[in-house]
């Protein structure tokens, strides 16, 4: 369990098993949440090793092994380029909440305005044969349309972790 210090960090695993650190940060109506997943190999890494395969198959190989092996090493470079590293709520009381996401090639934000959040509740949500848990808000537009806004949908954290998000987010929410 997280301390009771304004400013505090935990490292916590998500759903899949991955490491991630939660920073949790509060000021008189300012809540930030960030998660970071925690990651051991660097892009380096990856970019020299991947080199080093090349170059021994363009040494060694015909052109069909060099395409099949093109193919994976651009798989999974995709892979790792395009996965979100850090998700980030920031929320100001009376304000709105600015939800983040970044990746290594790509970062994406939205608001939303305090007003039209009616509620912050965890959610379960079904995934192929998992149950699994994610902290949402539920949304009221001008026309009255309802909308849910999951959050941490790419760490994806585990319950004991999304207890502490979700007791924060709605103490900051009354």
């Amino acid at each position: 369990m997280l301390d009771s210090h304004p400013n505090r960090e935990q490292l916590f695993s998500n759903i899949y098993g991955e490491k991630i650190i939660v920073n949790i940060e509060k000021n008189c109506g300012y809540l930030g949440i960030t998660i970071k997943k925690h990651t051991k190999v660097s892009t380096y890494t990856y970019i020299f090793l991947l080199s080093l395969i090349l170059s021994m198959l363009l040494q060694y190989s015909n052109t069909f092994v060099i395409t099949g092996v093109l193919i994976v090493v651009f798989y999974v470079a995709y892979i790792h380029l395009c996965t979100i590293l850090e998700e980030n709520i920031t929320a100001i009381k009376g304000f709105g909440y600015q939800i983040k996401a970044k990746g290594r090639l790509k970062d994406s934000s939205i608001f939303i305005p305090y007003a039209i959040v009616q509620h912050i509740f965890l959610n379960e949500v079904i995934i192929k044969n998992r149950v699994i848990f994610l902290a949402t808000f539920l949304t009221k537009n001008e026309k009255g349309e309802d909308k849910l806004v999951p959050l941490f949908t790419s760490t994806v954290p585990k319950l004991d972790c999304l207890k502490i998000l979700y007791q924060e987010l709605v103490t900051l929410h009354k």
